[in-house]
C-alpha cells in the first residue's frame, strides 16, 4: 500500500513540475553565441541560463544605436541564476551587422526583427525586457504581437512622444548645469521644439562629459563603471539609427500612448527615482495607461537603476517573472497596490503584509460563520469602530512612491549608450 501511495505521489509531482513547462519555452535553447540573420541583416544573439528551462526573457537595449555589452556584463548574471536570458545588438548596433540601405532603421522594421528573433529561438511565447529606448521597441513589439508577450518589464521607457521627450530632456540638463552653461540651456529651453532630433542633438552638445555622467546617474561610480565598460567594449554609436527613428516622416500615425491598451501581459514599469532622462512623470503615465500595469521606484537611482542598485533591480525582475499569470484588470486591488516603491527592504515590507492579510481574511471567514454568515462589524459598536479605524487598503509603505512634488518632476531624454 505505501508502495502505491509513494508511485502516486511521485506522477503528481511529475504532473505539477510538467504544468510549469508551457509551449513559450517548448524548444530547448542552449547557451552560448551565435550569429542569426533576420530580415536579411545578421544579428549578433547570445543565450545564457538556458538551465533554468523558463520563458526567455529577451534584453531589448537602448540607444537608439546602443547594445548590451555593459548589461550582459553587470546585472546580466544575476538575471541568469533565475531565467533564460536571450541578450542581441539590434541591426546596425553594438556587435550586429548594419544593413545596406542605411534609412533601414525604421519602428516597423526593428519590431519586425525581434518577431524573427522569436521565431528563431522556436518560443511561442516570450518575456520582454526593454531599457532606455528599448523599453520603446518592446512596447511597440507588445503592441503588435499582444499575444506573444508573456511579461514586459519596461526600464526607464520613453512613451513614444519626442516632442515631450526633448523638452524633457532640455529641463533635465537646465536642472544639474550651472553659470553659462545654463543660460545656454535655459536659451535653448525657451525655443519651440520644431524638430525633436535637432532639439536632443543641441542640448546634448552643450553638456560636457561631467554633466552627462550626473544627468544618466545618481552614484558616479557607476557612471565611471559605464565608461571603462564602454571603452572596453570598442563598440560605438553611429547615430543612424536615431536619425530614421526620430525623423519626422517616420513619426507614428496614430501616438503610441493612445494604442498601450492593447497590451495584454502583465507589466513592470522600473525607473530610478532621480531619473532625468525619462522622468517619473513619463513612467507613472505608462504605468497608468498599460491595462495591467505596475510603476516601481526605485529609491538610490537614475536612468540605469541596474548598475546602481543590482540587489533591488534583480530581486524586482524575479519576484515579477514568479508571480502567477495576471488576469485581466484595469483597477488595483487593496491587496495588489498598483505602485510599489522597491527596495530590499519593501519587498520585505510586502511580504508581511500579504501574511497579515491572509489572517484578516482567515479570521473574517471566521467571524462569518460563527455570526451566521454576516458579515462581521455590521452593526452597533463594531461598525463605528469600523468606520473610524484606520485604513487597512494597502500595504505599510515606507515611502511614497510618488510625493506631491513628482507632479513638476523634470527628467531627460533616451540614453545615447
Amino acid at each position: 500500500m505505501k508502495t502505491m501511495w509513494k508511485s502516486i505521489v511521485r506522477l503528481l509531482a511529475l504532473l505539477v513540475s510538467l504544468s510549469f513547462v508551457s509551449p513559450a519555452h517548448a524548444a530547448r535553447l542552449h547557451d552560448g553565441e551565435r550569429r542569426i540573420v533576420l530580415n536579411g541583416v545578421e544579428h549578433w544573439v547570445r543565450i545564457a541560463g538556458a538551465r533554468a528551462g523558463t520563458t526567455p526573457l529577451i534584453i531589448v537595449h537602448g540607444g537608439p544605436g546602443g547594445n548590451v555589452y555593459t548589461y550582459e556584463r553587470t546585472i546580466g548574471p544575476q538575471l541568469e541564476k533565475f531565467t533564460t536570458v536571450v541578450y542581441y545588438d539590434q541591426r546596425g548596433s553594438g556587435r550586429s551587422a548594419a544593413p545596406a540601405n542605411p534609412s533601414d532603421y525604421t519602428m516597423p522594421t526593428i519590431v519586425a526583427d525581434l518577431e524573427s528573433l522569436r521565431v528563431a529561438l522556436g518560443a511561442e511565447r516570450i518575456n520582454l525586457l526593454g531599457f532606455s529606448f528599448g523599453g520603446l521597441v518592446a512596447m511597440e513589439y507588445a503592441v503588435r504581437h499582444p499575444e506573444r508577450v508573456d511579461r514586459l518589464i519596461l526600464q526607464s521607457a520613453p512613451d513614444g512622444d519626442y516632442r515631450r521627450l526633448a523638452a524633457i530632456q532640455t529641463w533635465g540638463f537646465e536642472a544639474l548645469a550651472t553659470g553659462k552653461q545654463r543660460e545656454q540651456i535655459r536659451v535653448l529651453a525657451a525655443q519651440p521644439v520644431d524638430s525633436p532630433m535637432q532639439r536632443m542633438n543641441a542640448v546634448w552638445a552643450l553638456a560636457d562629459r561631467q554633466a552627462v555622467d550626473r544627468f544618466l546617474f545618481h552614484n558616479q561610480n557607476a557612471a565611471e563603471l559605464n565608461r571603462r565598460l564602454w571603452e572596453q567594449s570598442g563598440l560605438s554609436n553611429s547615430g543612424r539609427m536615431a536619425a530614421v527613428v526620430f525623423a519626422d516622416e517616420n513619426a507614428r500615425a496614430t501616438p503610441l500612448v493612445d494604442e498601450l491598451n492593447r497590451i495584454t501581459a502583465r507589466t513592470l514599469v522600473l525607473v530610478g527615482r532621480h531619473d532625468r532622462n525619462v522622468g517619473l512623470d513619463m513612467e507613472r503615465d505608462l504605468a497608468d495607461r498599460i491595462p495591467n500595469a505596475t510603476l516601481s521606484i526605485l529609491e538610490d537611482s537614475a536612468h540605469f537603476p541596474e548598475m546602481e542598485e543590482p540587489q533591488a533591480y534583480a530581486a524586482a525582475v524575479r519576484a515579477f517573472l514568479k508571480r502567477r499569470s495576471a488576469r485581466s484588470k484595469v483597477e488595483p486591488t487593496s491587496a495588489q497596490p498598483q505602485v510599489l516603491a522597491v527596495s530590499m527592504r519593501g519587498i520585505a515590507e510586502q511580504r508581511r503584509y500579504t501574511d497579515q492579510r491572509k489572517g484578516d481574511l482567515a479570521h473574517q471567514s471566521w467571524r462569518m460563520a460563527a455570526t451566521g454568515g454576516k458579515r462581521p462589524f455590521s452593526t452597533g459598536k463594531d461598525a463605528a469602530a469600523v468606520q473610524s479605524a484606520p485604513s487597512r487598503s494597502g500595504p505599510p509603505r515606507l515611502k511614497r512612491a510618488c510625493p506631491a512634488s513628482c507632479r513638476t518632476v523634470r527628467g531627460g531624454p533616451i540614453s545615447w549608450r
